[in-house]
C-alpha cells in the first residue's frame, strides 16, 4: 500500500501528559488487492500472519512548543506496527473465548417475501447487529454481496448496500436474501440445513457454514479485495427473532417457529400455536408424519396428512386428530391440567409461492399443555 497524508498537529503539553490533536487529509492507494484481501481473511479468522509494518517519510515536520521551535525534512520512521494482533480487533467483554459472530447480537425485527422461482426464494431482511470490532465498515455506493456455503454447496447470499457499519455499536440494516438450489443435489443439502437449523431451535452451536464467493459490483479494485476473504467453520449465530405482541405469555424453549402444543386426551386431538415470521405472505404447511414422545416414551402421533395455511404472524391450527397408545396415555394422564416438555419429529414440506423445501423437524422442549 502507498499513500500521501497533508495534515496540520496541534500538541499541547502540561505536567502530567502531551496531548496530540491532529487533523488529516490522506489518500491511500492500495497495490496488491489480492494480498490485502487474504490479510483480512487471515485477521477475521484468527489465522498466523506476517507482521504488517508502516514506513514513514516525514517531507516537512514542524515542531513548535513554549520552549522550542524546528523544522525537521526528509525524516523517515520505519517499521511502525500497523495492524495489532488479532485479539485487539474484537472488543470482547465477558469472554474471551466467545464465538465472533455470537457476539454480532444478530436481532431480526422483520422478514418479507420478494419473489420466488421453483429454485430460487427472495427474501428482505430487517435486523440489527453488533458491531464488537473496533474498526469501522464503510462503503458508500456500493454494494457488497456475501455468499453462504454449507457443505460444499453455495445456499445462499447476502446483499446489503451502502454498508456502514460503525464500531463497538449496534447498527439498524436491511439484508436481501436469496436462496437457490439449482439442482437436485443442492435442493437437498438446502433442505438438510433447513431441518437442522429448525430443529436447532435458538440454539445452533453445531452448524458450521463458511462465507466465501464474496463481490462488490462497482470498485473492481475493490471487488479482488473482497473475493479473497473467504472465511470457514464458522457457527451460526443465535439469532433473536421476537415474536408478536400477542405471544408474550407464551414460553417458547425449542423451535421458534411451533412455539405451543395443547393436547386433549379424550379427544385424541392436538392443536398447535405456530409463528409465520413472513410479515407479508401465508405459508403452506403440509405435515406428513408427527411423533411425540416424553422421555423416550412414544405419547402418540398424527393419523393423517394434514395441510395448513398459516398467515403472518402467531396461528392456532384446528385440532387435529391423533393416535395415542396406552403407555402414552399413562403419562398423560398423569399431567392433566399440567404441561410436558415434548421431543417432536415430523416430515413436512414447507411452501412460500412457488418454491418449497422438504424439512425433517426433530426438536426438543416443545412445552405441551395437557388437558381434555
Amino acid at each position: 500500500m502507498q499513500g500521501t497524508s497533508n495534515s496540520h498537529n496541534q500538541i499541547s503539553l502540561s505536567e502530567d501528559c502531551c496531548h496530540i490533536s491532529t487533523n488529516t487529509d490522506s489518500e491511500l492507494t492500495i497495490i496488491d488487492s489480492v494480498s490485502l484481501g487474504k490479510l483480512v481473511r487471515d485477521v477475521i479468522s484468527s489465522i498466523e500472519y506476517d507482521p504488517v509494518l508502516l514506513d514513514v517519510n516525514l517531507y516537512d515536520l514542524v515542531i513548535e512548543t513554549p520552549i522550542l521551535n524546528m523544522t525537521v525534512t526528509n525524516f523517515t520512521l520505519a517499521s511502525i506496527p500497523l495492524l495489532p494482533g488479532p485479539n485487539n480487533l474484537l472488543l470482547l467483554t465477558e469472554n474471551q473465548d466467545s464465538d465472533f459472530l455470537n457476539q454480532l447480537n444478530a436481532t431480526v425485527y422483520s422478514v418479507l417475501y420478494v419473489g420466488s422461482s421453483p429454485t430460487s426464494l427472495e427474501l428482505l431482511v430487517d435486523m440489527s447487529i453488533f458491531n464488537p470490532t473496533n474498526i469501522t465498515f464503510d462503503l458508500p455506493n456500493e454494494v457488497l454481496e456475501l455468499g453462504v456455503i454449507y457443505n460444499n454447496t453455495n445456499l445462499a447470499y447476502g446483499t446489503i448496500k451502502d454498508v456502514f457499519i460503525p464500531q463497538n455499536e449496534q447498527v439498524n440494516m436491511s439484508v436481501g436474501c436469496t436462496i437457490k438450489s439449482e439442482t437436485n443435489e443442492d435442493k437437498a443439502v438446502l433442505e438438510y440445513f433447513l431441518s437442522e437449523f429448525v430443529s436447532g431451535g435458538y440454539e445452533n452451536s453445531s452448524i458450521k457454514i463458511n462465507i466465501g464467493n464474496n463481490h462488490v459490483y462497482n470498485n473492481p479494485g475493490l471487488n479482488k479485495l473482497v473475493e479473497q476473504i473467504n472465511i470457514t467453520n464458522l457457527t451460526i449465530p443465535n439469532i433473536s427473532l421476537p415474536l408478536p405482541e400477542e405471544s408474550e405469555q407464551v414460553a417458547v424453549k425449542s423451535c421458534p417457529f411451533i412455539v405451543q402444543a395443547t393436547i386433549h386426551i379424550f379427544s385424541s386431538e392436538v392443536e398447535l400455536t405456530v409463528f409465520n415470521p413472513i410479515v407479508n405472505h401465508e405459508l403452506i404447511v403440509e405435515v406428513f408424519q408427527a411423533e411425540a414422545k416424553y422421555k423416550d416414551v412414544v405419547l402418540g402421533y398424527l393419523q393423517q396428512r394434514e395441510r395448513l395455511i398459516v398467515p403472518p404472524g402467531i396461528y392456532k391450527t384446528p385440532k387435529l386428530p391423533i393416535k395415542i397408545n396406552s403407555i402414552g396415555m399413562d403419562v398423560l394422564k398423569k399431567a392433566m391440567n399440567g404441561e410436558l416438555d415434548v421431543e417432536v419429529l415430523a416430515i413436512l414440506n414447507v411452501q412460500l409461492d412457488e418454491f418449497d423445501v422438504n424439512l425433517f423437524y426433530k426438536g426438543n422442549g416443545l412445552k405441551s399443555k395437557i388437558g381434555f
